[in-house]
């Protein structure tokens, strides 16, 4: 064998291609790490324990994203938040138009006022005044029974001399029974006034009160419709109309959509060969391509009771569109702070289970001797 180095070298060219690799790998680890502003590879693969589960996941608000919208035909005449507002639970964010609805609650509160009025004079009967003439009226009529009694008991025996004619007799007669059937009727009209309601009466005045009432309520109630308010404490996810644009009633239109950010979820999509293997409480971080090696820690807080269809999908054309999933949702740590909607990686810590203690053998060598 020759001994000539340039001859061994180009029979063994694998040796110096292998040398002039580590010699620049060197090299490179070198500058590197000698830079102020170098940061370590990403190694967090190799630090996740044997059995982690991985999936997709979407951050979603603590009390998942609520879409807000109206119940009432019209237009959208107001709108009082923007993106990014924090509002609290019953606060007005929106109004469509309702000039029709407002004069409908006008009309039903003139109704009751009516009917409210129609049950009182009821209860309350004639006036003291009204009451007063009566009694007047009612005197004034028995006086003048008398005075016609105190006629006719004059003519009659007169009558019966000759002394004055017959006609004039039955003249006395009926004004004296005109004036007994005017003394009765006055007398009736004042008892009338003075009586007490009939219970039908007052029943009748009381079922109007009532269904004044209830158009009353109706009709506030569509005009309050018309005022869209905040369900929760939250934040302005996005504002989805603009004043002017028409809503419609069925199905109701989207105006905008808001969540609980105080605290936040993601929502991860398990495949269905590992849901056995995932439990509340278990231990979970996430990952986005946006925040480099930044995890975020959390951990299990439900599962769901039915698979469904993934509806978080990647650029992967191999990716199984029909796959099976499972949602799980993670309760991030408090303080995390990501955009809503943002796709993370979530990873799953395995679940430890405890060791068995081992068997006792107990000691039977004793059994036997005697």
């Amino acid at each position: 064998m020759s001994s000539d180095p340039f001859r061994y070298g180009m029979r063994k060219p694998w040796a110096l291609g292998m040398a002039m690799l580590i010699g620049i790998a060197g090299f490179g680890w070198f500058w590197l790490s000698a830079r102020p502003d170098a940061k370590p590879p990403e190694v967090s693969f190799l630090l996740r324990p044997e059995g982690t589960l991985a999936a997709s996941g979407v951050v979603e608000p603590f009390s998942e994203e609520i879409s807000i919208g109206n119940e009432v035909k019209g237009v959208l005449t107001r709108l009082v938040v923007q993106e990014g507002d924090t509002i609290a639970a019953g606060q007005v964010v929106a109004e469509t138009s309702n000039g029709d609805l407002a004069a409908d609650v006008k009309i039903a509160e003139a109704q009751l006022a009516l009917r409210q009025a129609e049950l009182t004079k009821l209860m309350n009967g004639a006036r003291a005044e009204e009451r007063r003439v009566a009694a007047a009226n009612l005197r004034e009529a028995e006086a003048a029974l008398t005075n016609s009694k105190r006629k006719l008991e004059r003519k009659s025996p007169l009558a019966v001399r000759g002394a004055i004619s017959v006609e004039e007799l039955d003249e006395a007669q009926s004004a004296f029974t005109i004036a007994e059937a005017r003394r009765d009727r006055l007398a009736q009209q004042l008892s009338l006034i003075n009586a007490d309601p009939r219970a039908e009466d007052v029943s009748i005045a009381q079922a109007n009160v009532k269904l004044a009432e209830a158009n009353l309520i109706r009709a506030s109630a569509l005009l309050e419709k018309t005022i869209i308010r905040a369900p929760i404490n939250g934040k302005v996810l996005s504002v989805l109309r603009r004043v002017g644009e028409p809503v419609a009633e069925f199905p109701p239109t989207i105006i905008i959509k808001m969540g609980d950010t105080s605290r936040l979820h993601v929502r991860a999509e398990l495949d269905e060969t590992n849901v056995a293997r995932v439990k509340l409480n278990q231990h979970a971080h996430v990952t986005a391509d946006a925040y480099g090696n930044q995890r975020f820690s959390g951990r299990v807080v439900k599962i769901a009771n039915k698979m469904g269809r993934k509806a978080l999908h990647s650029d992967d054309p191999a990716e199984r569109l029909d796959a099976k999933v499972l949602d799980v949702l993670i309760e991030l740590e408090p303080a995390t702070s990501l955009p809503i909607g943002l796709r993370v990686d979530v990873f799953i810590a395995p679940v430890t289970e405890p060791s068995l203690p081992e068997p006792t053998v107990s000691d039977h060598s004793h059994l036997g001797r005697g």
